[in-house]
C-alpha cells in the first residue's frame, strides 16, 4: 500500500523490499496527516533525534508539492498553507537510522509503512504525543529495528495495535509511558 489520501492516480515505488511489501510496507516511511488536525497546521518529523550516531540523509515529500532534504539530525517542521484542506500523505526517502522524539503528532492520521529500506534500527519515541485520530499502524516493522522503547509515550492511543510484529524488537520498555491505551496485547510476542 502506498496511495495517497485524496489525490488522484496512483504513487509508484520503484523499489519494493519483497512482492509482499506492497501490502506490508514500502521502502520509504509513509504518514499521512491531516494539517487541520495539527498544531498551527504544522507537522514535525523527528529525525535522527534520539541518537547521536543517527545517520540522517532523506528527501522528504511533503505531499503538497513540496520536498526538502536534509542530512543532519532534527525536528524538520513544515507548515501547510491554507488551501491545503485534505488530508496529505508525507512520505520519507533515503538512509535513515533513528526515526522519533520528542514531537508533538496529533496531526497523524496513518502509518501506511516503517521503511523497509532506510537503514533504521530505532523507532524510540516516533508515534509519540500522537491522538485518537490514529487510525492505522501498519503491524510489520522493519526486521532491523530492534527499539520500540517509549514508541506511543504521551499518547492516545485509539488504534489496534494486536498484530504488531516484535520479532527482532529487544526493547519496548516505556513504550506506553503516561498513554492512555486499553487495547489488547496479548498476541503479542515478545
Amino acid at each position: 500500500y502506498g496511495g495517497r489520501a485524496n489525490q488522484a492516480g496512483s504513487v509508484t515505488y520503484t523499489d519494493w523490499t519483497e512482492l509482499s511489501s506492497v501490502f506490508n510496507g514500502a521502502a520509504s516511511i509513509v504518514l499521512v496527516y491531516d494539517p487541520n488536525l495539527a498544531i498551527s497546521r504544522t507537522i514535525h518529523l523527528p529525525l535522527g533525534l534520539e541518537s547521536s550516531t543517527a545517520t540522517v540523509n532523506v528527501t522528504v515529500d511533503w505531499g503538497d508539492g513540496q520536498t526538502q532534504s536534509f542530512t543532519s539530525r532534527g525536528t524538520r517542521s513544515h507548515q501547510y498553507a491554507g488551501s491545503v484542506t485534505n488530508p496529505v500523505t508525507v512520505t520519507i526517502s533515503g538512509d535513515l537510522t533513528h526515526y522519533g522524539g520528542d514531537v508533538d503528532q496529533t496531526g497523524l492520521l496513518r502509518v501506511d509503512s516503517f521503511g523497509f529500506k532506510l537503514g533504521l534500527v530505532s523507532l524510540r519515541r516516533a508515534l509519540m504525543r500522537t491522538s485518537p485520530n490514529l487510525s492505522v499502524v501498519n503491524a510489520k516493522i522493519p526486521p532491523q529495528v530492534t527499539d520500540l522503547s517509549g514508541l506511543f509515550e504521551e499518547a492516545n492511543i485509539g488504534v489496534d495495535l494486536s498484530g504488531l510484529d516484535l520479532a527482532n524488537v529487544t526493547n519496548i520498555s516505556r513504550m506506553f509511558h503516561i498513554a492512555e491505551f486499553n487495547g489488547d496485547l496479548s498476541g503479542w510476542d515478545t
